[in-house]
């Protein structure tokens, strides 16, 4: 998935929101693994 994205041309992704995005999805990823591990 994250390797088709960085196909696409830079005008037709935005790169901001994107980015942004993917910081909250590593965050959020980041929280369920620390929960996970520590059950």
């Amino acid at each position: 998935m994250l390797f088709r994205v960085m196909h696409y041309p830079q005008n037709t992704f935005p790169k901001t929101p994107y980015l942004s995005a993917l910081k909250k999805n590593i965050s959020e990823f980041k929280f369920n693994f620390f929960v996970s591990a520590s059950i």
